[in-house]
């Protein structure tokens, strides 16, 4: 099935596979295709859609406001990341299919699969299901297994790099999380691990290779790079040490939880800043081996 023909679904298949909803975000609303592998359809490419299959009130894709989380029907319009002409636009075919070529030099992570087509309009990609444990779950591992899992998600995301596809949104996890009311009640959105554990050999996997997650270009790009090693340095800087940036509310907060648990001082700044270079990370890693 990947890297074949392109899916295309019939109306028909359509309305079926709407039963087998397993979840919607910000990027488009997923589904069961089966046992090996999952769909995602974008919110972008359901206005077609929408002109050629019957919907109702109840049909219509839930879209939440960060801030109010309030349900709005509507259609997210389609947003460029950059105009620069080195980004892939996100949330297309051209996307897709570029993902599906580079997968042939890509073995530690599984990019979308194939393209997904309704009624002959591109709406999404095929994506592998990858079961496992949240990487948030397993922060009470000794410190010497999440070492070795954090060199594992190293060695991933710097492969993904040198074949120019960015992950800009490791950091959003379950340890991230925003604060909003509703109802008068103060409330806390988590986000979700981009990270699971795979096997008893405590092996990661990156997820959501696609969408506003991951950034595709045609050549090496410093901005996109830096962005990925920002997310990177957040994520290592969470799990390992076992705290939430959000919940420091200045730098001198955290700069005294760095001091009371005895983080080498060279490496306060680029925590606090939450940007370290894969050798500031490797140098940062050795210190708490120790």
């Amino acid at each position: 099935m990947p890297q074949g023909n392109p899916i295309n679904l019939s109306l028909d298949d359509f309305e079926m596979l709407k039963k087998m909803e397993i979840g919607h975000g910000t990027d488009g609303t997923v589904y069961r295709y089966n046992k090996n592998y999952l769909i995602k359809i974008y919110h972008t490419c359901l206005e077609e859609i929408k002109n050629s299959v019957p919907y109702n009130e109840e049909d219509e894709v839930k879209i939440y406001d960060s801030k109010t989380i309030v349900r709005r029907n509507m259609i997210m319009p389609h947003k460029t990341l950059n105009m620069n002409d080195d980004i892939i636009k996100s949330r297309t075919k051209g996307e897709i299919y570029t993902a599906m070529e580079r997968q042939k030099n890509i073995k530690r992570t599984y990019l979308p699969q194939n393209a997904v087509y309704i009624d002959n309009h591109f709406a999404g990609c095929l994506i592998k299901v990858v079961n496992g444990i949240q990487l948030h779950k397993l922060s009470g591992l000794p410190m010497n297994l999440k070492l070795r899992i954090v060199q594992e998600i190293i060695i991933s995301v710097k492969e993904l790099i040198d074949n120019y596809i960015y992950h800009i949104d490791l950091q959003n996890s379950p340890f991230s999380h925003t604060v909003y009311k509703k109802d008068d009640e103060v409330h806390r959105s988590y986000g979700h691990s981009h990270v699971k554990i795979v096997d008893f050999k405590l092996t990661p996997q990156i997820i959501d290779l696609e969408g506003k997650s991951t950034i595709y270009t045609y050549r090496e790009n410093e901005y996109y790079k830096n962005k990925s090693l920002a997310s990177l340095t957040q994520l290592i800087c969470e799990y390992l040490l076992c705290f939430v940036y959000d919940d420091f509310e200045c730098e001198e907060d955290l700069q005294h939880f760095l001091k009371a648990n005895h983080i080498d001082k060279s490496f306060h700044q680029g925590i606090i800043d939450g940007q370290m270079s894969f050798e500031e990370i490797d140098d940062f890693l050795k210190t708490l081996k120790k």
